[in-house]
Parts: structure tokens; sequence; C-alpha cells
């Protein structure tokens, strides 16, 4: 990742136009496939740079922060966090270092092509206390479903 995108960190959510300039200088970057973004003493590999989830934690430094700061808030150090749907691992990762260091995190991720990708993460962050699971989460067991996976710059 280009090290001038962090500039972006230094402008506050509440400055207008962040997102717009955000994204045209995402767009600008002439970078195809997987980059390494840190933040916060946490790292992330990610297949594309021009993702919402990638354009969140290069912009702000974290994606989602008002979900964040709730599950910050409510989650116990000794608690028990599940990710439904954890995608690449954002809130994992930081449930597992951060929210809840003491407790139980387990991921759930239902692409195959992003769940190596979620692993990745926990290793690149030495997370060998979280589990994930390739697995959709229903309502019933036995549920079936037809998976569509999403491209690279849609994960």
């Amino acid at each position: 990742m280009p090290p001038w995108l962090k500039i972006l960190r230094f402008l506050p959510e509440w400055f207008p136009g962040k997102w717009r300039l955000s994204h045209a200088l995402i767009e600008r970057v002439r970078l195809e496939g997987p980059v390494e973004i840190e933040s916060g003493g946490l790292r992330w590999r990610v297949p594309s740079i021009k993702e919402p989830i990638a354009l969140g934690l290069i912009a702000s430094g974290v994606y989602d922060p008002a979900t964040c700061a709730v599950i910050q808030k409510a989650l116990p150090c000794h608690g028990t966090f599940l990710d439904v749907g954890a995608n690449v691992g954002i809130m994992t990762v930081k449930a597992g270092v951060q929210w809840c260091p003491e407790g139980h995190v387990i991921g759930f991720e239902a692409s195959p092509r992003i769940h190596a990708w979620l692993k990745g993460n926990l290793c690149l962050n030495g997370l060998e206390q979280v589990t994930v699971l390739n697995r959709a989460v229903t309502e019933r067991s036995g549920d079936f479903m037809t998976f569509f996976d999403a491209p690279d710059a849609k994960f």
C-alpha cells in the first residue's frame, strides 16, 4: 500500500468530503491484487485495496467504527464473541487481540476463498486461540443454500 494513503487517517471523520476524497485517491492507485494494511498494531491482508473494508482501514484505521465502539463497550474481556460473516477478519482479529483476549472468539465465513484470507489474518496477528469455521450460519441444522462468491474487489 502506498504510504501516502495513510494521510487520510489524519482527516477527522466529520471532515466534509473525507470519503469522496478517499474513494478518489484509491481509484488513482494502480495497485491490483492483495495488499497489507496496518492499523493500531494489527495487520490485515486483503484481496483488493478498492473494496470498502480496505478503504475503511486505510482512511480511518478501522472499519465500521460505530459498530466497533459498541462491541468494545459491551464485550467483557472474558466474553464470547461470534463473528457471523467474518469476511477477512476485521472484527475477529480485533476481538481476539483487543476486545476479549481472555475469552472465546469464533469466526464464521461461508466463502472458501475469503475464509483462507481470514485464516491468514489470524496467523499474521499471532491469533492461535481464535477459531474460524468455513460455514454459513442459519437458524436450522441441515439447511442447504447455494453460495455465490463475490469478486475480489467486492470481498
